[in-house]
C-alpha cells in the first residue's frame, strides 16, 4: 500500500522577520492614537474638575450670598504665612465636609516662623483629586511647598502640602496701567481680594467672559499651587504655592514688556498646563473652557477683572 507523506512547513526566518516588522509598524501606528485618546480623556476630566469647582463656588455663593474671599487674613496684623485660601472655604461643596470640619478657619494652616505645631497641619497635608489635573501625573502632594523648623534639631526641612492645579485669578496688570510710572496697582480679580468678597451682581463685565480660576502645572520649573493656603511673603515658599495667581504682560511690577506671565509663559507662576497649546479656565458663570496660549494679551487681561466694564468679544 502506498502511503501519502507530507512535511509540516513552518515560518522561514524571512517570513518571521516580516511578521515581526508588520506588528511593530501596527504598534507604532496605534500607540499615538491610544495616547491621544488617553490625553483626551484626561483633558476632559480636567475640564470637569473645573466645572465641579465652579459648581462648588456657586453653591457657596448660594449659601453665603457671596463668593469666598480669595485670600483670608487672620487678625488685624497677621503673619503672612497664616493666610487661608478660597479652596478651604468650598470644601463642604466638594463632598469634603469631614475634612473641612477638621480645619479651624480662625487658625493658620501654618504658624509663624514655619513651626509645624498646628492643628490644621494634617488637613493641609491631605491630597484631593478634585484639585488635581490628571494630565499633571504624580502624587496629590505638592512637594517642598512648606518649610518648617524641626523642633528636635532646629533645622529647616521641607514638607509637602495638598496640591492644587487650579488657582484663582487675583487680577491682572498691563503696560498701559503704568502711565509712564514704575509701579501699577493690580486690576482686581474675583478671587484675589483680601478679606473682601465679590457678589455675582458686582460682575459688571459679564459672568460669561470673566475668569475665576485657571490651571498651573507642576512640571519642570512650574510650581503649581496648594488648595489650603492663600499667600505669604515668601519666607516659607508659600507665595509660589498659593491658591491665587495673576496674569500680566509686564515683567513683575514694572513697565517692562514681557510675556513671562501669560499662558504657558516661562515664569514659574504663569498659568500653564500639560495640555498642548493652552490651558483650561473656569468662568464666573460656572462653565469651563480651553484658552489658547496665543490669545491676545490685552483680551486675556480684560477677562481677569470683573468690574471695569470691559467688553470681550468671542475668543
Amino acid at each position: 500500500m502506498k502511503r501519502n507523506s507530507f512535511r509540516r512547513s513552518g515560518f522561514t526566518l524571512i517570513e518571521l522577520l516580516v511578521v515581526i516588522a508588520i506588528i511593530a509598524i501596527l504598534i507604532a501606528l496605534l500607540l499615538p492614537a491610544v495616547q491621544q485618546a488617553r490625553e483626551a480623556a484626561r483633558r476632559s476630566q480636567c475640564k470637569n474638575n473645573l466645572k465641579q469647582i465652579g459648581l462648588a463656588l456657586h453653591n457657596y455663593h448660594g449659601s453665603h450670598r457671596t463668593f469666598p474671599s480669595g485670600i483670608i487674613r487672620l487678625g488685624s496684623k497677621p503673619d503672612w504665612n497664616n493666610l487661608l485660601g478660597w479652596g478651604t472655604m468650598i470644601l463642604p461643596y466638594l463632598d469634603q465636609g469631614p475634612l473641612y470640619n477638621k480645619i479651624n478657619v480662625n487658625q493658620a494652616w501654618m504658624t509663624g516662623g514655619g513651626s509645624a505645631s498646628n492643628l490644621n497641619e494634617p488637613a493641609a497635608k491631605t491630597g484631593l483629586p478634585a484639585f488635581v489635573c490628571p494630565s499633571d501625573a504624580g502624587k496629590l502632594i505638592n512637594k517642598d511647598s512648606w518649610k518648617v523648623v524641626d523642633p528636635n534639631t532646629s533645622s529647616t526641612k521641607t514638607e509637602g502640602v495638598g496640591k492644587s492645579n487650579y488657582l484663582g485669578l487675583r487680577g491682572s496688570r498691563r503696560l498701559s496701567d503704568f502711565g509712564g510710572g514704575t509701579t501699577a496697582r493690580m486690576r482686581q480679580g474675583i478671587l484675589g481680594t483680601w478679606n473682601k468678597s465679590v457678589l455675582i451682581k458686582d460682575i459688571s463685565d459679564g459672568t460669561s467672559t470673566t475668569l475665576m480660576v485657571g490651571e498651573r502645572h507642576t512640571k519642570g520649573s512650574k510650581v503649581g499651587g496648594i488648595w489650603i493656603g492663600g499667600f505669604s511673603n515668601g519666607s516659607n515658599n508659600v507665595d509660589t504655592f498659593s491658591t491665587c495667581g495673576e496674569i500680566r504682560n509686564t515683567a513683575n511690577n514694572s513697565a517692562t514688556p514681557s510675556t513671562n506671565f501669560l499662558i504657558n509663559g516661562p515664569h514659574n507662576r504663569a498659568y500653564s498646563s500639560m495640555h498642548v497649546g493652552g490651558c483650561h479656565f473656569l468662568y464666573a458663570d460656572g462653565h469651563a473652557g480651553f484658552i489658547s496660549e496665543n490669545i491676545d494679551s490685552d483680551t486675556l487681561i480684560d477677562m481677569c477683572t470683573f468690574d471695569r466694564d470691559e467688553v470681550v468679544s468671542e475668543i
